[in-house]
Parts: structure tokens; sequence; C-alpha cells
């Protein structure tokens, strides 16, 4: 049977209910897709119905409470704010900024928290298989990451830039609302690492 061969997985040992939650983790980054910021929080995620507070100085994220807006600067937005602006000139599409803005937010993530969360190294210990993309899909990962250098002034390697990048196309997930609509994505390298079976029987 599949499950006896020596590889990495996760066996239930007791029945589980149809819409049981069995697995919860932090994400290492993750980030709000442009077409929905004005709508969610952009550090809890709460989805409001009455309008954010939009950062001052980027005006590029919105935040349901000053807690939020605290808490964001603290871990990492005080690091990622000269940055949203720039790439904002870019205009990119909505699934190419919402990468590079992870990609930024994975960089500067601030991970003296009291709540664990992963680290870089754990989600660059998970395969990137950039080999097995498309030319036309590494090429563009290739220029997202000339992009996301610019516009974080040089301040990270592109090496370190194009290593997370390359890891995006198949370790990220979608981050649903309860209607089951994707307003996001994120970087949960744990969760990552249960995310490759053949005959799934669950979702993630």
């Amino acid at each position: 049977a599949p499950y006896r061969r020596k590889e990495r997985r996760v066996v239930a040992t007791r029945d589980i209910k149809a819409g049981d939650v069995v697995f919860s983790n932090l994400p290492l980054s993750w980030a709000t897709l442009p077409t929905w910021a004005s709508d969610v929080c952009d550090h809890c995620h709460v989805q409001a119905h009455r309008e954010l507070a939009r950062c001052s100085a980027c005006k590029s994220v919105r935040y349901c409470s000053k807690e939020c807006q605290r808490k964001a600067w603290a871990s990492y937005h005080r690091s990622e704010c000269k940055a949203l602006p720039i790439l904002g000139r870019h205009n990119l599409p909505d699934d190419a900024e919402m990468s590079s803005r992870m990609c930024i937010r994975a960089l500067v993530m601030n991970a003296g928290t009291d709540d664990y969360r992963p680290t870089r190294a754990d989600f660059l210990s998970l395969p990137a298989h950039f080999a097995h993309l498309e030319k036309e899909i590494q090429d563009r990962v290739l220029v997202l990451a000339e992009i996301v250098y610019e516009s974080c002034n040089g301040r990270f390697p592109r090496s370190d830039i194009s290593e997370l990048l390359m890891r995006f196309n198949c370790n990220n997930f979608s981050i649903w609302n309860g209607l089951l609509t994707a307003y996001g994505a994120g970087v949960f390298p744990v969760g990552a690492l249960l995310n490759h079976s053949c005959e799934p029987s669950c979702v993630l």
C-alpha cells in the first residue's frame, strides 16, 4: 500500500469527520489580492464591512484597527513600507504583485514574536522544482526577482529573492473566506509538507 512506503506523510490514527480542522499553522508571509485590498485587513485578514484605515506612508495596505496596524509595523511593515509604492509603479498583474509582496514580507519579517512562526530557512528547505518549470515561467520568476530587488533598493541579494520566488509556484496556498473565495495567498512551510499527495483526501 502507498502509505507503507518510506516517505514523508501524515496518517490519521482516529476517525475524522468531514469539516474537522486537523492542522493549523502560521504563515511565514502572506499578501492580499489587490482587488480585495480595500475590504480585508492586511494583518489579521478580517473582512471588514466598513472603510479600513490605510497606511499614510505607503498607501498600499489597510488595517481594521490601530492594534493590527501597530503589530504589523513592529513585525514587518516598518521594513516593507518604502518598497511597496516602488513595486506598485510596475503595474504588475494581480498574482505577480501578490507574489512580490509575499517575497518582500518574507525577507523582512521579524521572527521575534510570542507566537511560533516559521522561518525563512523552513521554507527554503522545501523543493523548488525550478528545473521542471516551463521556460516561460522560469523567465517570469527571474524578471519578478529583479523587480523585487529594485523595489527593495538592493537591500537583499538577488539569489535570496530568487530562491523564495522559485518555491512559491509549488508551495504556496490560497487564503479563502467563508464562501471559499480566494482573497489572498500565504507561505505556509509546514502546511506545504503535506501538500504533495497524488491522491489527496483533504483540503489545505
